[in-house]
């Protein structure tokens, strides 16, 4: 959902002018904004909570030239969704395994078609190479 679809589902739903719409939202958005530029957290209950993080600075390496780089101390924004938003996106996304699991998915893995590697390893395995390679 891009911010152009938000507007024009806030105004329909609550039958308002598309630009007021449009006003809310950036407002909402520059509202959001400047708290988080101030170090503010914001809880909005049942959706979830933002706030603002401090990397460390720290020693990275350049992938291709093995190059060491300082990569200075910064401020990220964070989103930690609530409870309610996780019950409802883990529900919904149950809901469409569900529906997307058959026979058709067994017989794709009997036939070897899939690595024999589990899928949840490979990441695992790869950050332990680059681990290595550092």
């Amino acid at each position: 959902m891009k911010k152009a679809d938000l507007v024009s589902s806030l105004s329909q739903k609550h039958k308002l002018p598309r630009h007021k719409s449009q006003e809310i939202i950036e407002d909402l958005f520059e509202e959001l904004s400047q708290a988080l530029e101030r170090g503010d957290k914001i809880d909005l209950r049942g959706f979830g909570t933002f706030s603002v993080r401090r990397a460390k600075a720290r020693i990275g390496r350049v992938i291709a030239t093995g190059e060491r780089v300082d990569i200075p101390a910064r401020s990220i924004p964070d989103f930690r969704p609530g409870k309610e938003l996780l019950a409802r996106c883990n529900s919904s996304a149950s809901a469409a395994q569900d529906t997307t699991a058959g026979p058709a998915s067994a017989k794709s893995i009997s036939d070897g078609e899939l690595s024999s590697k589990p899928a949840t390893l490979l990441p695992v395995r790869r950050a332990e190479q680059d681990r290595q390679t550092l």
